[in-house]
């Protein structure tokens, strides 16, 4: 039986100190364009559609700030309780089996 001797590890072999920095600020800058794009396109415009719902705003004048005026407007009106309960129903009767068949 021949006993072979444990591999070494030479210097070369050795990951450099500064090659896993590198390796991430590859890697950010790899996923930026992505990210300034959902920030600008996705979470941006999100954010100033909602700050713009607590406004009264023609877009010709100055907004002027209601709070939740508009959202107490929308729970008393009859027509948004009717689409409402219109998309509900769309949703479960169209939209879940034809997601459930595709799947299939």
């Amino acid at each position: 039986m021949d006993v072979q001797a444990a591999p070494t590890v030479t210097g070369a072999e050795l990951p450099r100190p500064g090659s896993r920095r590198r390796r991430y600020v590859i890697w950010y800058l790899l996923i930026a364009p992505n990210v300034i794009l959902f920030l600008v396109f996705g979470l941006i415009p999100m954010l100033a559609t909602l700050a713009a719902s607590f406004t009264q705003w023609s877009l010709l004048g100055s907004p002027h700030w209601i709070g939740l005026g508009n959202y107490q407007r929308l729970a008393s009106d009859p027509d948004f309780w009717t689409s409402l309960r219109a998309t509900f129903e769309y949703e479960l009767l169209f939209v879940l089996p034809s997601a459930a068949l595709a799947l299939w």
